[in-house]
């Protein structure tokens, strides 16, 4: 009689990575989209102590919305068709037409547009007491001395950096690098002698760090931008975050901001001088909440907590009020904004895809705040 054996089959095992950060992210080049389980943006806290939030997501005065940019890319944190188109926008050259091609950009500034800035950091997210390198190749159409850029780097302690080259050759190509131990704010038109240059579109590239020859550094740009639009910033209070999850395009708000004002539903409660604001949509149980740092006329805040059960948020303005009616006066010239966490997330489908992340090494968040927290989980 024979014997069966049982074969044991080994599982391989998927293991769950994570890289996390607060505004830029370093990530592997092979991370493709499917590999993905979460790609996670943490609303930000900052403010919390001084009673005024930001959040995450700048506002945009044409939609009224909250953007976020995202930048993915490799070590090239621009390409030259992408320089060229932005330096385009900025209306530099109007008198005499630019010329773009798949392989030139070519221009000839118009007087008075000296300081234009061209790449700021809605463009690259530039970091404090940080090098960054230009690659270049261009071409003159004379002889005069010295050459540069056009290109001036520009820093937040006020001073500035226009490179240039004391040479009379028509063709140019090398490295041009900020100060090491100062930081970017931008990088600005410079007019130079007001004749037309031609840029080599693949030539070009700005990179993290010093070096002298192109061949040390340049690689084509192989980078993507989205702008995630939402109607509110991401907010955070103590452990509770709004959450968007660029994988699924889930947002899941936590935070709730409210306006309290005259307009407010104000109840009297069974403590003197306390009244109640009931919520619509009812605050966690044990939570605190976040006013605005906005004192009424004698220069006192108004108290502000969340009741027991969560279902109103409770004020006690200065002056010993005892009625609605005070309370509701108050409220006309002592309004202020007020944050507090909700009971049950709102959750929603943000319609937002995710970006591509392969063959990129890091993915920078672009706007004023930084989220508390930003991370990706793949297998």
């Amino acid at each position: 009689m024979r014997k069966s054996r049982l074969r044991l089959i080994k599982k391989t095992e998927r293991w769950l990575h994570r890289k996390r950060g607060t505004d830029t992210l370093g990530i592997p080049t092979d991370i493709d989209t499917d590999r993905i389980s979460r790609f996670v943006i943490l609303g930000s806290a900052d403010g919390e102590d001084e009673g005024m939030l930001s959040g995450v997501g700048d506002y945009d005065e044409a939609s009224g919305k909250y953007v976020i940019g995202i930048h993915t890319h490799g070590k090239n944190l621009l390409g030259g068709a992408e320089f060229a188109a932005i330096h385009m926008s900025k209306q530099i050259a109007t008198v005499s037409k630019p010329s773009l091609s798949a392989t030139n950009y070519i221009f000839t500034a118009d007087a008075g547009k000296d300081g234009v800035p061209i790449i700021d950091r809605s463009v690259i997210k530039f970091k404090e007491r940080t090098a960054y390198t230009i690659t270049f190749a261009v071409r003159y159409l004379n002889a005069i001395v010295p050459r540069d850029l056009r290109l001036t780097f520009n820093y937040t302690d006020g001073t500035s950096y226009t490179p240039t080259f004391n040479t009379a050759l028509k063709n140019l190509s090398g490295c041009a690098s900020s100060d090491p131990e100062k930081t970017v704010a931008y990088i600005s038109h410079y007019p130079g002698d007001n004749k037309a240059i031609n840029y080599t579109l693949a030539s070009f590239g700005i990179y993290e760090g010093v070096y002298a020859t192109p061949e040390e550094i340049h690689e084509p740009y192989v980078g993507e931008r989205r702008q995630i639009t939402l109607d509110a910033p991401l907010y955070s209070i103590g452990y509770a975050s709004d959450e968007l999850d660029l994988k699924s395009g889930t947002l899941r708000r936590k935070v709730r901001k409210l306006r309290i004002d005259a307009s407010a539903e104000v109840e009297a409660t069974d403590t003197e001088g306390v009244f109640a604001i009931p919520l619509d949509a009812p605050a966690r149980v044990g939570s605190y909440a976040v006013r605005s740092a906005l004192p009424d006329e004698s220069g006192e805040g108004c108290e502000v907590s969340v009741s027991d059960g969560g279902a109103s948020i409770l004020i006690r303005p200065p002056g010993e009020l005892t009625e609605v009616s005070e309370a509701i006066s108050y409220l006309e010239g002592g309004a202020f904004d007020l944050y507090y966490i909700l009971s049950v997330p709102e959750v929603t489908d943000s319609g937002i895809e995710c970006p591509s992340l392969m063959g990129r090494t890091a993915v920078d968040l672009l706007c004023g705040t930084p989220p508390r927290k930003c991370y990706v989980e793949y297998y």
